[in-house]
């Protein structure tokens, strides 16, 4: 059971790296960041984004919920 959560927590953290990242490239005024956003294009921009949602949200449910061998005992 403490391994289903630990990964979820590691799942909910590199999300959360993911969303980070691409926040920090979308508002820096420096160029480096914006040019890989550029690079891989606005809209491989926004599936990383709805990935990194959907990665934080399944760690977050990973983390939250025990092994469904162990039945209601937690």
């Amino acid at each position: 059971m403490l391994g289903y959560r630990l990964v979820g927590l590691v799942v909910a953290l590199a999300g959360a790296a993911l969303l980070l990242f691409i926040t920090y490239a979308l508002y820096t005024r420096t160029e480096t960041a914006p040019n890989v956003l550029v690079h891989i294009g606005m809209p491989a921009t926004f599936l990383l984004t709805l990935f990194g949602s959907f990665i934080v949200g399944f760690g977050v449910w990973l983390a939250g919920f025990a092994h469904p061998s162990q039945g209601e005992r937690r």
